[in-house]
């Protein structure tokens, strides 16, 4: 599996990740003490941007539904809900 990063987070002990053969990548693009109201300002000026770019929602409970269809190249971003999708986007 792969788990990837793009957050600051506290203390990960090694030993909750050696040796399940998973691949970890981390990423860091702003500083947020500096730039997270900047951030937050381009986020929701690309919120239009951002619903074209999502095509689908699946709750989480339907991940393997979710994968195929992101296999096939016939969607843009999909995004999982742990729970179930959201009123207004169901």
């Amino acid at each position: 599996g792969r788990l990837a990063f793009v957050t600051w987070s506290g203390a990960l002990p090694v030993n909750r990740i050696t040796g399940k053969g998973i691949d970890i990548f981390g990423c860091w693009h702003w500083n947020h003490d500096q730039a997270g109201d900047r951030m937050m300002d381009r986020i929701r000026a690309a919120r239009p941007l951002l619903d074209k770019l999502v095509t689908q929602r699946f709750a989480l409970a339907d991940v393997n539904e979710a994968f195929a269809l992101q296999e096939t190249g016939q969607c843009g971003k999909v995004l999982l809900y742990p729970q179930q999708l959201p009123e207004a986007r169901a």
